[in-house]
């Protein structure tokens, strides 16, 4: 710190940004924190008493800080701004109809390999509803992709794989429904799109933290949560099946989950720290 000389120093969580965040408040520069989940974990909230503001993604967070002044609901930062205009030749790269509504679906960048399964029994099982209507973008993770390539089969008409996207933004503008995990980002990159979802949260992450935040979209009707014990190629398949019937439901869902987003949490958080240093 002493060699780099910053101005500001910002932690995001987790122990490696605890030691960081309290050098630079002892040596004077300023510091200050933002939390991505709904439940702080031991480091920010440690730090939360140094630093000179904490953002926060989710309102439902203050109650875990006791520095209410130092409180201000930003939103979490995404890697877009506003989606990208589609055409007939984004859906041809991925191997789509453009006539047809859109599923994506993926389970994180290393993808999910329960959530695959499911998916592709859950969608088998309802198949005859689906074919001439809805199509699935599926991410499957570089791991499992040949694997659900042979299972998918060859005479698939529905299911169009990908190991990996680094345009994730593409896939999201030509989505009308996401089934996923439910990271923090994740959660703000789908209410940016103004996505409705079905979540299935990672039921290994800290804390319990991403059933936690799902449940924030659950309550406000963006969303329909799946937990990883109740997953199977059936439940995902009912779950599903009613809402592809009550197109009302859909449009509901997308408008509540485009409420909850923040999409200038970036810029929001730099003029926050820029008008800081301006008055310091």
């Amino acid at each position: 710190i002493k060699n780099y000389k910053p101005d500001v120093v910002i932690g995001t969580g987790g122990y490696v940004s605890g030691s960081v965040v309290l050098m630079a408040a002892l040596l004077g520069i300023p510091t200050f924190i933002h939390e991505q989940n709904v439940i702080p974990g031991i480091t920010n909230k440690f730090l939360s008493h140094i630093v000179k503001a904490i953002f926060l993604s989710f309102d439902q967070s203050r109650r875990y800080f006791k520095r209410k002044s130092k409180l201000i609901l930003t939103g979490n930062p995404i890697r877009f701004k506003n989606l990208e205009h589609v055409n007939n030749k984004d859906y041809q790269i991925f191997k789509l109809n453009s006539f047809k509504k859109t599923i994506l679906v993926f389970g994180g960048s290393k993808g999910a390999a329960s959530i695959n399964r499911a998916v592709v029994k859950g969608v088998n099982l309802i198949k005859g509803f689906i074919k001439n209507q809805w199509q699935v973008l599926l991410i499957s993770g570089s791991d499992d992709y040949e694997k659900i390539i042979e299972i998918i089969g060859k005479d698939n008409n529905i299911f169009s794989v990908e190991p990996y996207l680094y345009n994730i933004e593409k896939a999201y503008a030509l989505a009308d429904l996401a089934i996923c995990r439910a990271g923090a980002t994740t959660l703000a990159e789908i209410s940016a799109c103004g996505l409705p979802a079905i979540l299935i949260p990672y039921p290994h992450a800290t804390n319990n933290h991403q059933e936690i935040n799902a449940r924030v979209l659950e309550r406000e009707g963006a969303v329909e949560l799946i937990l990883e014990k109740d997953l199977s190629g059936k439940k995902l398949a009912k779950v599903l099946l009613d809402l592809l019937k009550n197109k009302n439901k859909l449009e509901i869902m997308a408008k509540k989950s485009g409420e909850l987003s923040n999409v200038n949490s970036a810029k929001k958080i730099v003029n926050l720290i820029y008008e800081h240093i301006k008055k310091n």
